[in-house]
């Protein structure tokens, strides 16, 4: 990293303050903007061949009590952004550490870090489109290092890792696993089928979960979000404002 690299990163982190996402948060949590600060701190970066998301319980499910795994080639972002849908690994809690399930979608592109600085988009090699990015071995060994994270913490967690060139699994971090009132519940399937209506979708991924009805808009960039209906974010504590700035008040 130049000096001059450096010296943007900072400002560029500093500034981050001010972010939709992070006044959105402040206004949301009830947090004042002469209370808050923002620090720099500098890291190694793990050249990633492999990062991801891990789960131990699943995070819109805990009754089902399993480990989920989302991974996708290079750098993390693009196993929670949406640029690209991850690989996806069940794995039991049982002696065995059992894989329960295994998705493996086209994965075409990846990041990863520039020598020169930054992070950028590159094409995932053909061969590895559609390889899982984790072997089995691999998977086990992350899902025994999600159970240890939980026994440590006493409590189900949300963890970064990645693995190296050299196939070296990183914990980058662990957090809580936030479950909702509803989720802690136990209940399950608890949004019955309407009779006499078509099922559109009943398959996916979900992004958040809750229950919502209107028009469904495609959202391909930025300035779409403008279709949107009106909303108040302080009134709707389930929705993530990444574009916060997009929306009228």
């Amino acid at each position: 990293m130049t000096n001059s690299f450096a010296r943007a990163s900072y400002k560029y982190v500093i500034a981050s303050l001010y972010t939709p996402r992070a006044i959105f948060y402040r206004l949301n949590k009830g947090i004042r903007e002469e209370d808050t600060a923002m620090s720099v701190g500098c890291l190694e970066m793990v050249n990633s061949l492999v990062s991801g998301v891990a789960y131990s319980r699943h995070p819109y499910s805990p009754i089902e009590d399993s480990i989920i795994i989302n991974a996708v080639w290079g750098l993390g972002p693009y196993a929670v952004n949406g640029t690209v849908q991850p690989d996806v690994y069940v794995v039991s809690k049982d002696e065995n550490l059992s894989i329960l399930e295994t998705k493996t979608p086209v994965k075409d592109a990846q990041l990863y870090s520039d020598p020169g600085g930054g992070i950028k988009e590159i094409p995932v090699p053909e061969e590895r489109k559609t390889q899982p990015c984790l072997s089995p071995a691999e998977i086990r060994t992350l899902a025994r290092a999600v159970l240890a994270l939980e026994r440590h913490f006493r409590s189900a967690q949300d963890i970064e890792w990645a693995v190296d060139a050299r196939r070296r699994l990183i914990i980058l971090q662990s957090r809580p696993l936030r479950i909702s009132a509803y989720e802690k519940s136990g209940l399950k399937d608890g949004y019955a089928k309407i009779s006499g209506y078509p099922v559109l979708i009943e398959k996916g991924s979900i992004a958040y979960p809750g229950v919502g009805c209107g028009r469904a808009y495609h959202v391909y960039r930025d300035e779409d979000m403008i279709n949107f209906l009106k909303v108040n974010p302080r009134q709707s504590r389930g929705f993530t404002l990444r574009k916060l700035c997009q929306l009228p008040f």
